[in-house]
């Protein structure tokens, strides 16, 4: 069976061209006056990587640039030599609007120019060199970073602090991306992942060390639940400075031992402290918070209520023993029949104490309403839930926690 290599593939292809200006460089094994860095693949492999030259030239042409852009990269997978793919690989980052990685990849073909030959390259350092010049001032706020893990395979996802689409990469990995503060987090199948905040400097090479993951049993896992204004809380060791932020209602892989959940609602910072241990799902419930402004009016009207209600108590008893100390007078009659007859008296003291008696039952009695409301609202105050505990166990996953805490 007749095996295609590389060098018959590249036979068909033109020298080192460039298809328009700014656009992509054909590669050919044949060009300048020396052979392709990656000519010397073989069988499967060597079929594989011509069929992935062809791919990413179509992709690009068809403006499929993230397209182009994972062709290429796996076909540096297979050859990483050869210093064509790193210029296409940076203008297919142009074109796809990532002005930081296309700036490393200019960067990295120029680094390695001076290993071929001038007519093997034509004017691909010339071209990189000019699009680095607009490069360098588009993406300023560019820096150099590199991730280094023990663990083979990971994933990595660079989510910035503020807004902006969260990046991801392949393990292991080295280019730019914009300074700045990032929440980051390893995935890996069968193992727990790791999240940390990490920050990238400009102007500097950044090397960040990712945790080695944990098998799945080795960790605990903690999801938090939130009231409804609330999307999100900064999460951190007992006693660290570091911290991270977790979505509500996501849970997260975390090292056994104590964490504190911070969270606000609008002025007013909340804190709660969480224990997680290893083989174990702990479900914090972040249940609606007291408010320090709202009890402070609960406590403004309670007190009003108890003043207001015990002075119109005391004004009410005193009218009626006032009513009561009122001295009988000379009766007179009210009313008499046409004979003669008196068939009722009454006395000016009499018409005031009964107002008297009136006026002081009505306001002891809004006195004493006024006073049991007052009271009701003081206990109000003082009242609080006390946290939940339950456990219930899950197969052969270990257990399961739930917390759920009012505060």
């Amino acid at each position: 069976m007749r095996t295609n290599t590389p060098w018959r593939y590249w036979a068909n292809l033109t020298r080192v061209t460039l298809v328009a200006v700014g656009l992509f460089a054909t590669v050919s094994a044949t060009a300048g006056s020396g052979s392709s860095p990656c000519s010397t693949i073989q069988g499967a492999e060597g079929d594989r990587y011509t069929k992935l030259v062809d791919l990413s030239s179509k992709q690009y042409k068809k403006e499929d640039y993230l397209g182009a852009i994972e062709s290429i990269l796996e076909l540096k997978s297979i050859c990483s030599e050869d210093p064509r793919l790193d210029f296409n690989l940076a203008r297919a980052y142009q074109r796809a609007g990532n002005c930081n990685m296309a700036r490393y990849w200019f960067e990295h073909l120029l680094a390695n120019a001076g290993k071929f030959s001038k007519p093997f390259l034509g004017d691909l350092p010339k071209l990189a060199g000019e699009a680095l010049v607009e490069l360098s001032s588009t993406c300023s706020n560019s820096a150099m970073v590199a991730f280094y893990c023990a663990d083979k395979g990971v994933t990595i996802d660079l989510k910035p602090s503020g807004d902006g689409e969260t990046l991801h990469f392949h393990h292991p990995f080295e280019g730019r991306v914009e300074a700045g503060d990032y929440l980051m987090a390893a995935h890996k199948e069968g193992y727990q992942s790791s999240v940390s905040t990490v920050f990238v400097y400009a102007g500097e090479s950044n090397f960040i060390s990712v945790p080695e993951l944990a098998s799945a049993e080795q960790r605990g896992t903690l999801e938090v639940f939130c009231p409804a204004q609330v999307e999100s809380v900064t999460l951190s060791r007992v006693a660290s400075k570091d911290s991270m932020i977790m979505k509500c209602g996501e849970p997260i892989a975390l090292d056994s031992g104590n964490w504190r959940v911070d969270f606000a609602v609008g002025d007013y910072p909340f804190v709660e402290e969480v224990t997680v241990e290893q083989n174990r799902s702990i479900e914090l419930h972040l249940t609606e918070p007291a408010y320090p402004g709202r009890a402070s009016d609960d406590e403004v009207w309670a007190t009003a209520a108890l003043v207001t209600g015990s002075t119109a108590f005391v004004s009410g008893v005193l009218l009626l023993v006032l009513a009561e100390q009122m001295e009988v007078e000379k009766l007179r009659p009210t009313s008499v029949t046409p004979a003669g007859e008196v068939l009722a008296y009454s006395s000016a003291v009499d018409e005031r104490k009964l107002g008297l008696r009136l006026s002081g039952g009505l306001l002891g009695s809004l006195g004493l309403v006024g006073i049991v409301t007052g009271v009701v609202l003081m206990m109000s105050e003082d009242e609080s839930e006390e946290a939940a505990l339950g456990f219930a166990p899950l197969a052969d996953e270990g257990a399961l926690f739930m917390l759920r805490g009012t505060f």
